[in-house]
């Protein structure tokens, strides 16, 4: 057994198969007799196998069909190589596995059943198909033949011996052939046309169902009998010719009419269209057949009326004719001659060809030629343009149809009509609808066609606001094209709804629409929908216009008078705009608050109703400031003594200014009036009178404290050293010196006083006890009044560094309002107290986490109205007419510079209360004598270089520092203190801050920084709330002696600024 056999045994059905597999299997019995009968033992592949393995190997694996044998289990005693090489496992695999772990799952309980049938003898031989997993997971297709192999004495176990070759082509192959025999099935099966087949003898093959219907017969009664027993004998014998012809080669028509034999009797003309094929070697020829009974008997019908429709035809008003196969006329009504101008015999002696167009002839003459042959079918209808006998030209519509005749004769018969004027009118509309179209395309203006689907065409304006690339991106609706919402709220899609419906409706629509392009950009466009006719119907054409740039500036023009209006209504004057009449227009807030009309109240009414305004000198009414300045048509200006009299009755000093309103062309279109209320201004310049009043008697103060200071520093001084001279047993004369000191030191509390009141620089902060400071000031400004006071002040109430004097003036005029507060009389309560706000910390006291001092002065007058505590801290604020407004706000910038704050409690007609957090130092005060000696820490040793322009001055200083144990040198002015160190340096310099006429310390520290950038100086003044004094370090100073000071005063500086000079040991 070879190739060829294998390959001679797929083409044979499948009893062949099973001889050709029972072949096989003798001829490999046979080998394994001759093997038996031979005295050569050889291990076998299965013990039960007598053939030796080896020629058994050799015979099988030059097999290209599959060899094995399995046992009772179904696993491979022995494969072959035919069998490794289509599975993809090798012969060692296929030995461990069973024939069942290759069969697929769809065949598994099929062979099994067979396998086990032929153990036992059962069932006919025959082959099977099976479909076999391969070890790559793919499938293939195996025919398989098995035989039982029984051992000759019994003694081993029978085994089947298998035989399979490989068919996965021819299954695949038939399977494609299935699905397409299934596809043709589906669709003849489904078709309203008659399908038939059938072969050389005129033996149906196949026939749909819809041939059953045609011919009436049943599909078992018209494959039982030949094809042409369905013809009709007039058409039998021309149809078993073409038929014949067809099978020997030739190439008949593939259609043509025929009549059919019908089961009851009748005849029925179908079309036939045919195809000769070739299936499975045999010839047989595939065709349809179409019922055209309709159309014959109408052609039928028309032949046999053929000269009543000729007679009808000469007195219709359009050309009818025939012609033959050649195209020539056979026939030709009377209106022939009259459209053509040609007479009836020499229309009959022409081809109808020759009175075309040249431009029409190739066209007309086609689909005359596919007439003739029957290619088309039916009457048709087409436009051709004709030469007249005089060589004009007219334009017809054309409709023919074909005529069979007898021996095949075919005739046209036409008819014309003359379309010259529609001609003629559709290509003036054609040329009127490509300007038109011109138009459109070239537009600026988007353009679009919209029906009830929504836009169908546009411009290229319309893609390009759109941001589009193609017409098919804008067929939308035009709400799909549209925000949500429009701007007044609506859905895009019910106003855009109403606006197309209101459009058919009245044939013309215009409003403006908010669109949306494609990138989702928003435009506004004004559209107007024209209603036009269209291939019978109604469509709209929509052009819009962009507006977006009116929107724009609509908007700015909207913002500017937002602006406008926001701006009048913000700003500090009185602004009225009138029209002609002086009738009120506008009116800002100012306005409304000034005049006491609201704007909705005087929209309308004559200025003069609402502005009340009278002359300060004669109190009579002035004139309407308006009135003139639009007659004369200039600004005019009032002046400052005018009053305007409020709706309720208030007054206010005004200014104003009139001016008229003008339009583009400078046409006077109105007034306005701009006023304001100048009453606090005047109040403001009486009071800056007075206060400049008091700066001049503040400068006169200040400078009689500076030299009182100056005195007091020489008076005292010279006490100190007296009482230092005295001896310890003088003791009468010691306490007369020291109430001569502490008059003096009353003294420096008035000039202390003097220096408050002249208002100067920042404060100069001291440990200070804010106790004494409370009691004495409170006590000083009750001096004369029948107000009560009463204290709640504890012990231990912490000190603070503080400007003595300024806090003094705080507390001096909380008392004083206090008692302004109460003209009939009461009580002033003050109160103090320690406050830790390290810990807790309130929005309501903005202050710095620490340690405070809280000062309460509370009255029991009128109080103060809710409405007026946020401005009684204003400068030049007063509820009292003879009030400067000054008091409360200096309070405010003494308290602030103190690092505290001031708050403010009222129940208006019982009481008012201000109470004061100032920086605290956490502990009490010290109880020291001010008047005691200084500690003895002397002597000290170095020079000392002192400036001053008082002689007495310089000589108790003088003295004080030689008591110390310094070596001085004193000067009266800058420049000698300057020649006085560039001689030698000084271990201190102590210098005045003033020299009249001369280089004071300010200026004298600036040359002496220059000769020695170490310089130590001290500044000494009578101006204690210099700003100098106050920031000395910041202007090169190292400490400061505020005059007068005492020998205390002067001991404790020398111990702070020179520390080294001071001995130690003085003993």
């Amino acid at each position: 057994m070879n190739d060829t056999l294998i390959t001679q045994l797929r083409q044979l059905d499948k009893e062949t198969l099973i001889q050709q597999h029972l072949a096989l299997q003798h001829e490999i019995a046979a080998l394994r007799s001759q093997l038996s009968s031979s005295n050569v033992v050889h291990e076998s592949p299965h013990p039960q196998s007598p053939i030796n393995k080896e020629i058994f190997k050799v015979f099988t694996d030059n097999l290209s069909s599959l060899v094995f044998t399995c046992d009772v289990t179904g696993r491979f005693i022995y494969v072959n190589q035919s069998c490794t090489r289509l599975t993809g496992y090798s012969r060692q695999e296929l030995l461990g596995m069973t024939i069942f772990d290759l069969i697929h799952e769809d065949y598994q309980e099929d062979i099994r059943e067979r396998t086990k049938a032929r153990f036992r003898g059962e069932g006919p031989l025959q082959v099977n198909d099976v479909k076999l997993i391969k070890k790559d997971g793919g499938t293939c297709w195996v025919e398989t033949f098995g035989v039982r192999i029984d051992s000759p004495n019994d003694s081993e176990s029978p085994f089947l011996l298998c035989s399979a070759i490989d068919i996965t082509a021819r299954v695949e192959s038939a399977l494609a052939v299935r699905k397409s025999e299934e596809m043709f099935r589906l669709f003849a099966d489904n078709i309203h046309v008659a399908v038939y087949v059938f072969g050389e003898g005129g033996a149906i093959i196949y026939i749909n169902p819809f041939a059953s219907l045609l011919t009436g017969y049943s599909k078992d009664e018209m494959m039982s009998m030949p094809i042409f027993k369905l013809i009709h004998p007039d058409h039998r014998q021309m149809l078993m010719e073409r038929v014949r012809k067809r099978f020997s080669g030739e190439s008949p028509p593939d259609h043509y009419d025929t009549k059919l034999l019908v089961k009851d009797g009748s005849s029925r003309w179908v079309e036939l269209h045919v195809k000769k094929l070739t299936l499975r070697g045999q010839k047989i020829i595939l065709g349809t057949a179409i019922d055209i009974k309709v159309r014959k008997k109408s052609e039928e019908d028309l032949r046999r009326s053929e000269e009543k429709f000729k007679a009808f035809a000469e007195n219709l008003q359009a050309m009818i004719y025939t012609y033959d196969s050649q195209g020539k006329f056979t026939y030709v009504n009377k209106v022939c001659e009259e459209v053509t101008g040609y007479s009836r015999d020499e229309l009959l002696d022409m081809n109808f060809i020759h009175l075309i167009h040249d431009d029409y002839k190739e066209s007309t003459l086609e689909i005359a030629q596919k007439r003739r042959k029957g290619g088309t079918q039916g009457r048709q209808i087409y436009e051709t343009k004709i030469v007249k006998k005089d060589d004009s030209h007219r334009w017809l519509e054309l409709a023919g149809i074909r005529l069979e005749g007898e021996e095949n004769e075919t005739t046209i018969l036409g008819s014309a009509v003359d379309i010259t004027d529609r001609v003629e009118s559709e290509l003036a509309l054609k040329e009127s609808e490509e300007k038109f179209r011109s138009l459109f395309e070239r537009s600026s203006d988007p353009m679009l066609f919209l029906d009830e689907q929504g836009f169908f065409d546009c411009n290229q304006a319309a893609l390009k606001i759109l941001k589009a690339d193609s017409i098919q991106q804008v067929k939308e609706h035009p709400s799909r094209l549209s925000p949500y919402r429009q701007p007044d709220g609506r859905l895009s899609s019910e106003k855009a709804t109403d606006m197309i419906a209101h459009a058919y409706a009245t044939g013309f629509h215009r409003f403006e629409w908010l669109y949306c392009n494609l990138e989702g950009d928003e435009f506004w466009v004004d559209v107007s929908l024209t209603t036009i006719p269209f291939e019978n119907r109604k469509i709209i054409f929509t052009v819009w216009r962009d507006i977006s740039a009116v929107k724009e500036l609509e908007q700015l023009l909207r913002e500017e008078r937002e602006q406008l209006m926001v701006t009048l209504r913000s700003i500090g004057d009185a602004v009225i705009t009138t029209n002609l009449e002086s009738r009120i227009i506008l009116m800002n807030r100012m306005a409304e608050q000034l005049t006491g009309w609201k704007q909705v109240e005087a929209r309308g009414r004559k200025i003069e109703e609402v502005l009340d305004i009278i002359e300060t000198r004669t109190g009579k009414r002035a004139k309407n400031p308006l009135d003139q300045a639009m007659n004369q048509g200039t600004v005019l200006a009032l002046g400052e003594d005018t009053i305007l009299r409020s709706r309720d009755g208030r007054q206010f000093k005004i200014a104003d200014s009139a001016s008229p309103i003008r339009d583009e062309k400078s046409n006077i279109i109105g007034g306005v009036l701009v006023f304001r209320d100048i009453t606090n201004r005047e109040r403001m310049q009486e009071e800056v009178l007075k206060l400049r009043k008091l700066e001049s008697v503040g400068r006169l103060a200040g400078g009689i404290a500076h030299d009182f200071n100056n005195l007091l520093t020489g008076i005292m001084g010279n006490i100190e050293i007296t009482m230092q001279q005295l001896a310890p047993q003088a003791k009468s004369a010691r306490d007369n010196l020291e109430k001569a000191l502490k008059a003096s030191s009353r003294a420096t509390d008035l000039t202390q006083k003097l220096l408050t009141f002249a208002k100067g620089g920042e404060p100069i902060k001291k440990t200070t006890a804010i106790s004494e400071i409370i009691k004495d000031s409170a006590e000083f400004s009750l001096l004369g009044s029948k107000i009560a006071l009463s204290y709640d002040i504890p012990d231990h109430l912490w000190a603070a560094e503080v400007d003595a004097g300024q806090i003094s003036q705080v507390i001096q005029n909380l008392v004083i309002n206090a008692v302004q507060a109460m003209p009939e009389g009461g009580m002033i309560t003050l109160r103090a107290e320690n406050v830790d706000l390290r810990s807790l910390q309130t929005a309501s006291l903005p202050l710095k986490p620490g340690l405070y001092v809280k000062i309460s002065v509370r009255d029991q007058g009128h109080g103060i109205a809710r409405e007026l505590r946020d401005k009684i801290f204003d400068p030049f604020f007063t509820t009292r007419e003879d009030g400067s407004g000054l008091g409360l706000s200096v309070i405010h910038s003494i308290v602030a510079k103190h690092d505290g704050y001031i708050a403010v409690q009222s129940q208006p007609g019982d009481f008012a209360e201000f109470t004061v957090f100032l920086p605290a130092l956490g502990k009490t005060p010290q109880n020291e004598n001010a008047f005691a000696p200084a500690k003895k820490t002397m002597p000290a040793a170095g020079r000392i270089l002192v400036m001053d322009d008082e002689e007495f001055v310089r000589e108790i200083l003088t003295e004080f520092l030689t008591n110390f144990g310094y070596e001085v040198t004193a000067v009266e002015d800058g420049r000698k203190a300057v020649e006085a160190y560039r001689q030698q340096k000084f271990s201190l310099v102590i210098m005045d801050l003033t020299i009249p006429g001369g280089l004071g310390g300010l200026e004298t520290i600036k040359q002496l920084k220059e000769l020695d950038p170490g310089v130590k100086a001290v500044v000494s003044s009578g101006y204690a709330n210099d700003p100098v004094v106050a920031e000395h370090e910041q202007y090169g100073f190292c400490g400061y002696l505020n005059k007068p000071y005492s020998i205390r005063d002067l001991s404790e500086l020398l111990e702070k600024v020179l520390p080294e000079a001071v001995n130690p040991n003085p003993e």
